[in-house]
């Protein structure tokens, strides 16, 4: 092959995983001085990957790609760039204002810390929301859809806090008294953080392969001490090979370094599912941390309305067929054929 076609090649696959326009990932992967096509984030650049994957890539809601994260866009010497969708389908919740109240870290006093302890806003420009941990040199982008105004947004998130006497902590120039007395009192916490924070920043960083290497269309995630625990709802009549992922995530090159531990599949012996299948996944060099998979079949029986109201946030088409294929009776009103 030659050097053209392999460029290409790595090309396509690196999309499948991040999501980034094809020639974005092309001229990233020129522009690469090591051999890995995907690189990886370490210390506090992984832990601010992790809190945005922990906190809002986590899912629970209908979006128009299973996590709300379209895509992440990596280049060589700068910040990743994390696109987010829009609104929520079929509810009144954009992934912006998750971002908000989500990620931005407050002061309930007397209470746990809300949102990411140490999360700093640096600067706003047009769409995107530059955000870092304070004291470090770690740096992401949050981009919301092209009509957002980030000033406007956080103007009325921080008005929104005060008036509930929480005190925003995202503009302080270091950790604040309330951040510290957070980590203090809960330091396993913290630590935890930490440690799995190779993790969340190496599922961030292969946020499409939810969309390319399964048949996903809503997903649910959340974390319970060192476990990230995912649950992926697939259609009844939608592909359940569950393999495809998991051949994903533990590829010796492109994967997040994982490999299956322990397995419980419930399928048949023509792949048909007859209940949840689990997988726990770990380091393959042993670090703390684990990622348990949970396969879940949903026969979906709104599935003309979810159909309705994926296409009403500007979901693919082709994906809405693929992930909420029209099975049986299912030619109603809402169901595009």
């Amino acid at each position: 092959m030659s050097a053209g076609g392999r460029l290409s090649t790595l090309t396509r696959t690196r999309v499948t995983y991040t999501g980034e326009p094809f020639q974005f990932a092309k001229d990233s992967l020129k522009q690469q001085d090591n051999q890995t096509p995907l690189p990886v984030a370490t210390g506090a650049q992984a832990q601010l990957e992790s809190q945005i994957m922990a906190l809002l890539g986590n899912g629970g809601r209908l979006w128009a790609h299973p996590t709300g994260i379209s895509a992440v866009l990596m280049r060589p010497g700068h910040p990743p760039v994390i696109k987010l969708d829009g609104q929520s389908a079929g509810a009144p919740t954009s992934m912006n204002e998750l971002a908000l109240r989500n990620l931005l870290p407050c002061a309930e006093v007397g209470v746990q810390i809300r949102g990411a302890i140490g999360l700093r806003v640096e600067k706003v420009n047009r769409s995107d929301l530059h955000v870092k941990l304070v004291g470090t040199d770690s740096r992401a982008i949050l981009r919301g859809i092209p009509q957002t105004n980030w000033h406007r947004e956080l103007d009325g998130e921080w008005e929104r806090l005060h008036t509930m006497g929480f005190p925003p902590l995202w503009e302080e120039d270091s950790l604040t008294e309330h951040e510290q007395q957070d980590t203090q009192e809960f330091p396993a916490l913290a630590k935890t953080d930490r440690d799995i924070s190779w993790l969340g920043s190496a599922m961030l960083r292969r946020i499409s392969a939810l969309c390319s290497a399964s048949s996903a269309y809503f997903v649910n995630s959340w974390i319970t001490g060192a476990e990230w625990i995912t649950e992926i709802s697939t259609a009844t009549g939608a592909d359940f090979n569950h393999h495809h992922l998991l051949a994903a995530l533990t590829d010796p090159v492109w994967g997040a370094a994982l490999r299956v531990r322990r397995s419980f599949c419930a399928c048949d012996p023509l792949g048909k599912p007859k209940g949840q299948c689990l997988f726990y996944l770990g380091h393959k060099d042993g670090r703390t941390g684990t990622l348990q998979l949970r396969f879940l079949p949903d026969p979906v029986n709104d599935r003309a309305t979810k159909r309705a109201a994926l296409r009403s946030v500007g979901a693919d088409a082709a994906w809405i067929d693929r992930v909420l294929p029209i099975t049986g009776n299912e030619h109603g009103p809402g169901v595009a054929r």
